[in-house]
């Protein structure tokens, strides 16, 4: 964590973090090499890092369809640093750099409510990150040194710079010291190469404020980490009378041979392991918790390993890891939020000073009259998402798609006086939609019952 600067990346919710370790990473019969020595992709920690961000105006066009939830670009996935979908590539030609979402959907890791992952676009998209040639800030100066020489010489005195300059048509002209990286397209109306969405100066400082130009759609700030064996257990199981210090020395030396099994690929049965496993899961579960097969197994059977990753296909459990993860990192005001009301983003912003949605009405966060949707709220890490409200007169279509709004979605600045209440099916708390109007009738006289 910080050995790069952050583009050409992909991030992630609390809870898409946790869905990617536990889909991706921890699962023993999943990963080939049993005798590595450390987790897959030498995975250790979790960062914690706050970003602003404001996309180009023409992603954000409702007619580009290029729009992702109010405020964001497509998705774009990252591998190295390189943009490994070619329609990605099209797009960061044809719009600049941008932060994508997508929010995630999983049969692997049923939750609760929204969650996302997020891709910030830097300079170079199209090269790892490891072999790009220069780096953006470096380029322009050694474009512009490279220009004034290579201007100066004559036809002769150009082949003694073969570096810098080259000769065409008779004129010794600057080479391009990135001739490898993308560039812009005709239809961008920009020209030369990609010049990222980092902002200049906005590495660790929050203080740069994004302004949606070419060049500048996101800066970031420092750093938090939590490190994965502190976060599941690790350094609390017993590696020989002695607490065991990290992953490896976990998997190499602790004593409870229960932890010394794993479950066979192939027969799907549980085999003993020379080495003592994290976590795994049944097969006919790790591909999909709702198949018909792994509906069949009793909970002690599907999972081995720690009890912190174990359940990983009941919603619930899956939304305590979460919340584990955001107490990690919380301080002790937002302890008691995550805590309390298990809240996970309250670290993001309050309802009242959270950014609109409503940028068009109609549009995608504007309610239909007297409907249960389309509402928008930035509850779930910061993003404009759709929700509804339930049990209204005419039955919201969309709502096999939608999670339930916060209660409080009507009194929140976006639809506040603003909007025709919906009209609920009935006053009964229990049909949920007078909770939102307000127009509850209880026989009770405690508020509390």
């Amino acid at each position: 964590i910080g050995k790069w600067v952050l583009q050409n990346f992909n991030l992630a919710s609390a809870a898409g973090t946790i869905k990617y370790v536990a889909t991706e990473v921890v699962a023993e019969h999943i990963i080939s090499d049993p005798h590595r020595t450390t987790r897959k992709y030498g995975i250790d920690a979790v960062a914690k890092i706050r970003f602003k961000v404001k996309n180009p105006i023409r992603v954000l066009l409702p007619q580009n369809e290029m729009v992702n939830q109010v405020d964001f670009g497509p998705f774009v996935t990252f591998d190295y640093g390189v943009a490994t979908n070619p329609q990605s590539q099209e797009f960061i030609k044809d719009y600049g750099s941008y932060v994508g979402l997508q929010q995630q959907h999983d049969t692997r890791w049923p939750y609760t409510e929204p969650y996302f992952w997020y891709s910030i676009t830097g300079w170079c998209p199209n090269v790892r990150y490891d072999e790009i040639p220069i780096t953006r800030d470096d380029y322009n100066l050694t474009t512009r040194r490279w220009q004034a020489l290579c201007s100066n010489l004559n036809v002769t005195e150009c082949h003694l710079y073969p570096e810098e300059c080259i000769l065409t048509e008779g004129a010794c002209l600057a080479r391009d010291p990135a001739n490898e990286c993308l560039r812009y397209s005709n239809e961008s109306g920009l020209a030369g190469h990609v010049l990222g969405g980092l902002c200049p100066g906005g590495v660790e400082d929050l203080e740069v404020i994004p302004t949606g130009d070419p060049g500048c759609t996101y800066s970031y700030g420092k750093a938090e980490q939590v490190l994965l064996d502190d976060l599941v257990g690790i350094k609390s199981a017993d590696c020989g009378h002695r607490p065991c210090r990290n992953w490896l020395d976990f998997r190499m030396n602790c004593t409870n041979k229960e932890y010394r099994r794993k479950f066979n690929s192939v027969t799907n049965k549980i085999e003993p392991f020379p080495y003592c496993v994290e976590y795994d899961i049944r097969p006919e579960c790790e591909a999909d918790c709702n198949s018909e097969a792994c509906q069949l197994i009793t909970d002690q059977e599907k999972e081995l390993g720690l009890p912190f990753w174990r359940r990983k296909c009941d919603a619930v459990s899956n939304r305590m890891r979460a919340e584990y993860l955001g107490q990690a990192f919380a301080t002790s005001v937002e302890k008691s939020e995550v805590t309390d009301s298990h809240n996970i983003d309250s670290m993001m912003y309050s309802d009242e000073d959270a950014p609109t949605c409503v940028y068009h009405s109609p549009g995608i966060c504007a309610p239909s009259p007297g409907q249960g949707g389309n509402y928008c709220t930035r509850r779930w890490s910061g993003a404009c998402t759709n929700c509804f409200i339930p049990n209204t007169f005419q039955p919201w279509g969309a709502a096999d798609s939608m999670p339930y709004c916060p209660y409080n979605i009507l009194s929140t600045p976006d639809y506040k006086n603003r909007y025709e209440l919906p009209r609920c099916t009935s006053n009964a708390p229990r049909d949920y939609c007078c909770l939102y109007t307000g127009a509850c009738f209880t026989m009770t006289t405690d508020p509390y019952e």
